[in-house]
């Protein structure tokens, strides 16, 4: 495992293999040839002013020569290795000329000297040609129409932030490595080069972001050590006082407590060794599993030391003749092993069933859990056994040295505890409490906000966050693209061709968030002022303009790609050389709105332009938005969360089916985890998937009210409480059955008394161990760490609560303490028979 690098997945990781996202990003790498390397610097004001002031854009176009010229790898500079958008910055450029130039006209003795420099925004002139300043500045406020100050040299009143972008296809002799050491090599070069400059440069790029997630991921490791000495040490000291309250008190039971933590762990590496050993990466969302499989494994050890001590009380109150070590851990085993099964199984179910998702990070989840449990279960029935079975055989030696067990008054508690929960006052109060909590729920979710953001999987402190908010509040707002790719974009020569096409282009323009068709980035309208004469340029190309006829032709378009100022629109476009023609083409349409950056308004968007898209089949039109897989995420990965929460709670119910005959039992454990799951999940409106039809209105709540929005992170911890949230009721429901089975004729509430002595302890064990293990994730301040510290407290609240106090209330009031209650027949038990040899 020290060996193993953390690599995630971060844009498709979360996006199942069905979502449209994944086909669109396929066609489009497809025209790109490749995912190319980019990265975009934000460039702020240090003085927070606007930086539209001359010496702020000098250092500015000082950024684009640095980072452009003077940062090699394999002595290749970006200028070096970029085709056609090694002059995307060129508005910045421009613009900072025309301050220049205007600066410099007025202290000339012609003032009207550079007359045609018109520095507006969004469209600016220079020397007659226009440039468009959207795509570059955001975050901009300008004068009102005829109200600039007279000494005004733009329009521009404010401006916050002036993208650069820096964008190429990696060469083929470059490795991903050499990428990556290119996109590092530009970041130090500009926060050496601008520390305490007047700009702030705010650097963003995939890689960048891949190596903060994984820094984030790392900070969560050394709580695993803290965690773990953590629960090791309250592990000892319940343990040691529990064994001392039942004068059991031996050197033996500190060392069952210590391996009881140690046990999982082991589990734990053994399988994420396997895994990568096999193959599998190293997700980030792995290094819950220890947490996970900690809590979860600690608690099968406190049941087998709860029953090894129950057993020798039993032994020294009613003794036995020719008493063995072997007959004790058959015992114990006949006891508990049951009792573990059935959990251990259950959380296998679950996370099994949630490993055929079709979400990558998900089933890697699910995969490691299933096998660490596994493991936990083999670890704990060999390894942790064996070292029970040594220390019992030197606790029995000394067992004559005791006196004689006497009852205490915990008995008498639980008893009269019990018979208060039978009371029909109480189940109607329990009922009332219970339909407020089931209200609480549906009011989260319907309050539950989608909320998808790479910011959410980084620490507050990560410089990526200042980036990621200034994107968010400034250039997602103001400046959103679309970009549409004509998969057949036929005989252009065609007029009919022409007009189908141009009839799609005017649709996405039609839509009112549009900024307007002169900042569209379509190549055919340049084409045809280059073509039918309505471009001034200072010289002619040779030969003559082609008439109208000839428009279109591969020979004019390609004429037309010769000029130095139209050379960039070849990245728009795919010649086939077998046709000598235009294969396929895109167009990008910019978008502004005031709530653009929000979940529910992209989505909006993204389905508004799929939908145009789809109604143009004969261009084979798509379309690429950036973050559209984020979108899909909560679209796909819900429903899906959902129906294998369904499953996962069939199949649970199967199982306790199984394993306790018994139907009070049986519907209390499975209606419990259903509740538990209720207060947990953060739900939106869920749509049919996969042929079925799927409506849980009651699912969700209060993680909702806990400020938990709905995300990849909230669903993959929703997994993890599917298989947490079984213990608490299987467990109580279990030994509930297992006691009515020795006593049929006893009283409900007695019956309940007694299955609470045996396994109430080593449930509040479990729950305080648990919520002690993941407490250390608070100081790794992340959303991430947030989420699961959240989602671990409130499962272990409402399980606790569930098998305290709702279970025991619903088995007193439903039950009445013989089997023919239930339907079933009665069955001698092996414990019983033993115990009677």
């Amino acid at each position: 495992m020290p060996f193993t690098d953390i690599h995630d997945d971060i844009k498709f990781g979360y996006t199942p293999a069905g979502a449209r996202a994944l086909v669109e990003y396929r066609k489009y790498n497809e025209f790109s040839s490749g995912e190319p390397l980019m990265i975009v610097v934000f460039v702020t004001a240090a003085d927070g002013g606007s930086m539209a002031r001359l010496e702020h854009l000098n250092e500015t176009v000082a950024i684009i020569d640095k980072i452009g010229a003077n940062v090699k790898v394999k002595n290749q500079s970006f200028y070096d290795i970029c085709t056609n958008f090694c002059n995307i910055n060129e508005p910045v450029v421009q613009f900072r000329n025309g301050m220049l130039f205007k600066t410099l006209s007025r202290s000339a003795v012609n003032e009207t000297l550079f007359e045609d420099v018109h520095l507006r925004y969004p469209m600016m002139t220079l020397l007659g040609r226009d440039q468009d300043l959207s795509p570059n500045f955001h975050g901009v406020e300008t004068y009102e129409e005829g109200k600039e100050p007279e000494d005004a040299i733009t329009n521009i009143k404010y401006l916050k932030i002036i993208a650069l972008i820096q964008r190429a296809n990696r060469p083929d002799s470059w490795t991903a490595e050499d990428a990556d050491a290119w996109d590092v090599a530009i970041r130090k070069r500009i926060n050496e080069a601008h520390n305490g400059s007047l700009v702030i440069p705010w650097t963003y790029s995939f890689p960048f972001l891949q190596a903060e997630i994984t820094r984030t991921s790392m900070e969560a490791s050394p709580y695993i050590i803290s965690g773990f000495i953590s629960v090791v040490l309250f592990s000892v000291i319940t343990v040691a006082l529990a064994a001392w309250y039942l004068d059991e008190f031996s050197v033996w039971k500190l060392v069952y407590a210590v391996v009881a933590c140690i046990t999982p762990l082991m589990a734990t590496g053994t399988c994420l060794g396997l895994l990568f050993w096999c193959g599998f990466r190293f997700g980030s969302i792995l290094l819950i599993s220890p947490f996970l499989i900690l809590a979860l494994g600690v608690d099968d050890a406190y049941i087998m030391i709860n029953a090894w001590e129950r057993v020798c009380i039993e032994r020294r109150k009613n003794p036995v003749l020719n008493d063995t070590l072997q007959d004790r851990i058959t015992e114990v085993l006949l006891d508990a092993g049951p009792s573990i099964t059935v959990t251990s199984l259950t959380n296998m179910l679950a996370f099994a069933i949630s490993a055929f998702s079709a979400t990558p990070e998900i089933r890697l989840f699910c995969i490691a859990n299933v096998l660490s449990m596994f493991l936990d279960l083999a670890f704990t029935t060999t390894l942790y056994l064996a070292v029970l079975v040594i220390g019992a055989k030197y606790e029995m030696q000394s067992e004559t040295l005791r006196s004689k067990h006497k009852p205490g008054k915990t008995s008498s508690l639980l008893g009269g505890y019990c018979k208060c929960l039978s009371n029909g006052y109480t189940s109607i109060s329990i009922l009332l409490l219970m339909c407020a909590y089931w209200g609480a729920g549906i009011y989260g979710i319907m309050n539950v906000t989608p909320s998808v953001h790479p910011s959410k999987l980084l620490t507050s402190d990560s410089p990526l966050q200042r980036t990621l908010d200034l994107e968010r509040k400034y250039v997602t707002n103001g400046y959103s693209i679309v970009t549409v790719i004509v998969g057949d974009a036929g005989n252009l020569t065609d007029p009919h061709r022409r007009k189908g096409i141009y009839s799609m282009v005017e649709q996405f323009e039609a839509m009112p968030e549009h900024i307007g068709p002169r900042f569209t980035k379509l190549w055919m309208r340049e084409y045809e002022k280059f073509v039918f004469g309505d471009v001034e340029t200072d010289e002619q190309p040779e030969g003559k303009v082609p008439p109208e006829r000839e428009a279109y032709t591969v020979a004019s378009i390609k004429e037309f790609l010769m000029w130095p100022e139209y050379k960039f629109w070849d990245a728009f476009m795919k010649f086939d050389n077998r046709t000598n023609s235009i294969s396929k083409f895109l167009f990008i349409a910019p978008y502004h709105g005031e709530h653009i950056s929000e979940f529910r308004e992209r989505r909006r968007l993204l389905n508004e332009w799929r939908a145009i898209a789809d109604n143009y089949t004969d261009l084979s039109a798509s379309i690429f938005v950036d973050d559209a897989q984020f979108t899909d995420q909560i679209e796909t990965l819900l429903p899906q969360t959902v129906q294998n929460a369904v499953y996962s709670f069939a199949c649970i119910a199967l199982i306790c089916t199984l394993f306790m005959q018994n139907i009070p039992a049986v519907f209390a454990a499975s209606i419990s985890i259903l509740s538990i799951f209720i207060g947990l999940l953060p739900q939106h409106n869920v749509r049919p998937c996969y042929g079925m039809k799927i409506c849980m209105p009651g699912i969700g709540g209060f993680m909702t009210l806990w400020s938990v929005e709905l995300d990849p992170l909230s669903m993959a911890t929703v997994i993890l409480s599917i298989g947490m949230s079984v213990d608490y009721p299987a467990h109580i429901t279990y030994h509930y059955y297992h006691i009515l089975l020795q006593k049929p004729s006893s009283s409900a509430h007695d019956v309940m008394a007694k299955a609470l002595s045996t396994i109430a302890f080593p449930l509040l064990q479990c729950s305080i161990s648990t919520i002690i293990i993941v407490l250390g994730l608070l100081f790794a301040n992340s959303y991430m760490n947030q989420v699961i510290v959240k989602t671990v407290l409130l499962v272990v609240l409402f399980g606790v609560i569930h098998a305290l106090l709702v279970i025991p209330v619903f088995l007193c009031a439903f039950t009445r303490g013989n089997l023919k209650v239930a339907g079933l027949p009665a069955v001698t038990t092996p414990v019983k028979a033993l115990t009677e040899r």
